[in-house]
């Protein structure tokens, strides 16, 4: 682990293992260092959760989008009270899942980064950010869109979310093809 901001979060983790399961990392006859192979047990580990959590935040996040993007092509379709309430679910739908979802995305993506600083010098890294800049780009214009919509229910169509929920699957389909396969 080359990072001292990632030594910080282990340290921060870990504080309260008990000793037992601690690191013990000293230095044998031989010169040798014992301990040092469970250090990368650990730092894996650590690793792993990290980014399950991660992954449990975008399925949040962009799930939650392309529920979204469905239940707004269904706004041109209700009259009066029924598309009120709609436009309710869907608000509280996006301040809570979606809005948290991003958050832990972003956050524990830069995480992520921070235990492994090399991955910042990978191309495919780089383009991934970029992608999700462009999901983030969607997840604003959602915002404002529901803000709109709230005033002028019927200034909507079905097509206009469809084609969305298309950009925003798409999206997602290349994120994935680049964190798992890494082309470049």
């Amino acid at each position: 682990m080359a990072s001292g901001a990632a030594r910080m979060l282990l340290h921060v983790l870990f504080a309260r293992v008990p000793i037992r399961y601690r690191l013990t990392v000293s230095v044998g006859a031989a010169g040798c260092r014992r301990g040092a192979g469970r250090g990368k047990d650990v730092e894996q580990a650590v690793y792993g959760f990290v980014l399950v959590l991660h992954l449990f935040g975008v399925v949040f996040w962009i799930g939650g989008l392309l529920m979204l993007a469905s239940l707004l092509g269904r706004v041109p379709e209700e009259v009066g009270l029924p598309k009120e309430r709609l436009l309710g679910t869907i608000r509280r739908l996006f301040e809570v899942v979606i809005n948290l979802g991003a958050a832990v995305t972003i956050i524990l993506g830069v995480v992520l980064i921070a235990l492994n600083p090399q991955v910042i010098t990978q191309g495919w890294l780089h383009l991934k950010l970029l992608l999700v800049a462009v999901i983030l780009f969607y997840h604003v214009r959602f915002y404002r869109r529901i803000r709109f919509l709230e005033d002028n229910p019927s200034a909507s169509t079905h097509r206009e979310f469809t084609v969305v929920h298309g950009v925003v699957s798409l999206l997602l389909l290349a994120i994935l093809v680049l964190a798992i396969l890494k082309p470049f």
